[in-house]
């Protein structure tokens, strides 16, 4: 995200991680520009960030990614003009993440 104000509300992923298993599921921010007071992550996402903050590729482990098209064609490709998921590229296909784990938002 470019900035704080373009994430889904702290509420939204805290649903989310509570229906999910939420010992398992971790909602990571990342924003470039960040407001004064920001105490999440800065910076741009790479594959250090990547590696340090998500499980390996595995059957058990599943991505979802959001943000604007210059970092989902970074970290996952986008989305096709239909909407449709689209083939999987960037930086999660690097490191061994296949289509089947891997959720385009």
């Amino acid at each position: 995200m470019r900035t704080d104000r373009n994430r889904i509300s702290s509420s939204a992923a805290a649903s989310i991680s509570l229906q999910a298993a939420p010992e398992r599921f971790e909602v990571h921010y990342v924003v470039e520009d960040a407001p004064e007071g920001w105490k999440g992550t800065t910076g741009r996402m790479d594959l250090d960030f990547l590696k340090t903050r998500i499980p390996a590729p595995s059957d058990d482990s599943f991505v979802l990614v959001c943000g604007p098209a210059g970092m989902m064609e970074t970290i996952s490709g986008t989305k096709n003009p239909d909407r449709s998921q689209g083939e999987l590229r960037g930086v999660l296909r690097d490191i061994g993440f296949s289509s089947a784990n891997v959720r385009k938002l």
